[in-house]
């Protein structure tokens, strides 16, 4: 069926008058006789009738008529919002760690403002907490971006770029041994029961070259294994080990002793991951930019 046949009868059906109509149309009267003949014979059913030198729409015509136009109308609020998106509006689908839920939206607020005259969302969600978790998303087309750790992945389809980095510390409850200490020797902690991240963290992954490059590994006592910065402050705050975790802001939400590590030079980052092999829209290659642009 003709797209424009239907735009054409529903403008007759306006006018009920060919000439009327065709004006309108910019087209010419025979072009639109013959636009509504072939209409009537597709459907096979008579949509006008002559009254005198004018038409009237038909009783099945005016029916369809109704359905016609809620078409259309759905038809054109389509091509306007992809319009709209192909000049970079729309929505940002993205995946954060919790640890990022100051840096990240702060970005996106920035991102939003710069841009005033483009209708701009977000999409945030936290995907389990889970590094693994995001960048699955991403790879799968669940979230257009996740800020997250490096994960050790084989997938040359994704491209990293760093936005943060915190240094690693050691994290203990008020009334631990090692508390009032200024700083601490790495190798002072292995004493003591450990909290560490789940193999499903993106910080397992550091505190595991951490402890191989020191050769400490063997040496430590792992009491619990926990997925998420806040689980993992949470413990060592109530006395059940002590931690190696990046010094973010999360921290200060429990009653902590926060240590540097002496002679320590580890970090943990973080990255917004992307498919660099798929089509996005505007909108997310636009914020791509702008990360790039602001990031380290």
């Amino acid at each position: 069926m003709n797209l424009y046949h239907l735009k054409y009868f529903v403008t007759l059906a306006k006018y009920e008058h060919y000439t009327l109509a065709a004006k309108e149309l910019r087209i010419t009267q025979p072009t639109l006789s013959n636009a509504i003949k072939s209409l009537e014979t597709e459907l096979g059913i008579q949509l006008f009738e002559k009254d005198g030198r004018n038409v009237k729409i038909t009783r099945v015509g005016n029916n369809f008529l109704r359905h016609v136009t809620e078409l259309l109308a759905i038809l054109d609020l389509a091509i306007t919002k992809a319009e709209k998106e192909g000049h970079g509006e729309g929505l940002v689908r993205l995946n954060l760690l919790r640890v990022l839920s100051n840096l990240v939206p702060h970005l996106a607020r920035q991102f939003i403002d710069q841009n005033p005259e483009k209708n701009i969302s977000f999409e945030f969600s936290n995907a389990h907490g889970l590094s693994g978790e995001m960048i699955k998303n991403v790879q799968n087309k669940k979230t257009d971006l996740a800020f997250c750790t490096k994960i050790n992945v084989n997938d040359p389809s994704l491209s990293f770029v760093k936005i943060a980095e915190e240094n690693i510390v050691l994290i203990t409850s008020k009334d631990h041994p090692l508390a009032a200490k200024k700083a601490v020797n790495i190798f002072e902690t292995l004493a003591y029961p450990q909290i560490w991240f789940s193999k499903k963290a993106g910080m397992r992954t550091i505190i595991d070259k951490i402890t191989n490059d020191l050769n400490i590994r063997d040496s430590i006592g792992i009491s619990l294994e926990v997925d998420e910065d806040e689980t993992v402050a949470g413990l060592v705050a109530e006395g059940f080990g002590i931690a190696y975790i990046a010094n973010n802001k999360v921290l200060n939400n429990y009653p902590l002793a926060i240590l540097p590590i002496k002679n320590f030079d580890y970090k943990r980052s973080y990255y917004m991951v992307y498919r660099n092999d798929i089509y996005h829209a505007p909108v997310v290659e636009d914020f791509i930019t702008y990360i790039k642009e602001v990031s380290l």
